[in-house]
């Protein structure tokens, strides 16, 4: 190890390590599968159903085991976990390229949903360890950041990158081999701080001893403010990350005249905004000190504006309009999550656990979303069944409203209103 874990430099290499294997294990695995998946079974002579498997494999892969992920994550090094999971990542990647039969390519794609599970969990684990509630919302939306950059990635790079290699085969090898590269410099550069160490557990005054895995599990389950965040998860990470894969459905069945490019076009607009949102917001709230009076209206008016997005009637206006409210996503989608991690019923101790449970719900919400939408949008209309699903997701700020103020300064504030009670 090259880094000390007291140098200043450690923080940086431990973001920049979790913000990278965000980007490729996660984003951009998932987009350059989908984007070359269609050659992959053209080559394999796979059946429609079975491509259809082969595609939902990372997912089922990730829904079934991430709650899991979390408790490990708690239990193990979650540095040592990272590693483990982007190695498995990267050559899976990489055997992609070798694999002829379909019942394989299942298994590894499932096994790759597992080390995606593992990714996300761990990196809120250490952005718990390392940061304190000075800069924890600044981290997450960084990490939060890595998804839409990987996505980007992968729509736009994948493709020629296969004509310049000479085939989606060696697109697979050459980015698994760069993954797996991603793992030496976790070895080298991120070190491993303890709990004892840990920035949240110090900031809140957590004690962290006598904690088995199954005590965390229960205090988790038990703590409200968990429950709170982890159900608004599904509702608003539900209904906004389901518009990037229904909303050009919607936008061809709202919107006359439009073309399926011209949908597309729009829908991924999202993703610029997003960025920006997720990069700069969340340093805001931290130099500001709150969080909830932030993220609500935030969430309500990123809803509000992508609900209203197919109804302008002009590709420009429509653009903009998603672009802010991907933009607002930097407090709206990251909040959730912030509130729960730095509260002390979470903290560093049991970071992991509930980081399990929060992403477990973000994915439920992604795979129910859409068949919401459908199901809808079969017997009632895509119109109706689009703002249903904006509405469902309205209710996850309804749960925010009951969680707890965690920000830095709605804390001193309260403790200052409670001193002076208790001196009068």
């Amino acid at each position: 190890m090259l880094v000390s874990q007291e140098s200043n430099s450690a923080k940086f290499f431990v973001l920049i390590g979790s913000f990278i294997a965000v980007v490729l294990c996660i984003g951009y695995n998932l987009t350059s599968l989908a984007i070359l998946l269609p050659q992959w079974s053209e080559t394999m002579d796979w059946t429609m159903a079975q491509t259809a498997l082969i595609a939902g494999a990372m997912p089922m892969g990730n829904v079934i085991t991430v709650w899991a992920t979390g408790i490990l994550s708690d239990k193990f090094k979650a540095k040592n976990l990272m590693i483990l999971a982007i190695v498995l990542n990267g050559a899976i990647m990489f055997c992609r390229g070798f694999i002829s039969d379909f019942t394989t390519a299942y298994v590894i794609l499932f096994i790759s949903g597992i080390t995606t599970a593992i990714i996300v969990p761990s990196a809120l684990k250490l952005a718990n360890t390392w940061w304190d509630r000075r800069s924890i919302y600044k981290v997450n939306g960084v990490l939060f950041s890595g998804g839409a950059i990987g996505y980007f990635i992968g729509f736009n790079g994948t493709i020629p990158w296969s004509i310049a290699l000479g085939g989606w085969d060696r697109v697979f090898q050459a980015w698994g081999v760069i993954i797996i590269a991603l793992a030496v410099f976790w070895i080298l550069l991120c070190p491993h701080r303890t709990e004892e160490q840990g920035a949240m557990n110090k900031d809140l005054e957590v004690a962290i001893e006598g904690y088995s895995a199954w005590k965390k599990i229960k205090e988790c389950l038990q703590s409200k403010q968990v429950m709170l965040c982890i159900i608004a998860e599904l509702f608003i990470a539900g209904a906004i990350l389901t518009f990037a894969s229904v909303g050009p459905i919607a936008f061809l069945g709202i919107w006359a005249g439009i073309t399926a490019m011209q949908a597309g076009f729009i829908v991924s607009m999202s993703n610029i905004g997003s960025t920006i949102g997720y990069l700069t917001l969340p340093a805001i709230a931290d130099k500001l000190g709150y969080r909830k009076r932030l993220t609500v209206p935030a969430a309500l008016f990123s809803i509000a504006l992508y609900a209203w997005s197919p109804f302008t009637g002009n590709i420009v206006m429509s653009c903009i309009i998603i672009n802010i409210a991907g933009f607002f996503n930097g407090w709206g989608l990251v909040g959730a999550r912030t509130l729960m991690m730095e509260h002390p019923d979470v903290a560093g101790i049991k970071a992991g656990t509930a980081a399990g449970f929060l992403q477990e719900m973000n994915q439920i919400g992604c795979v129910v979303f859409p068949l919401i939408f459908a199901a809808i949008f079969n017997v009632a209309g895509v119109q109706t069944g689009w703002l249903t699903m904006f509405a469902v997701g309205m209710l996850g700020v309804i749960f925010l409203l009951f969680a707890k103020e965690t920000g830095r300064r709605a804390v001193e504030k309260a403790h200052r209103v409670l001193e002076q009670v208790l001196q009068n």
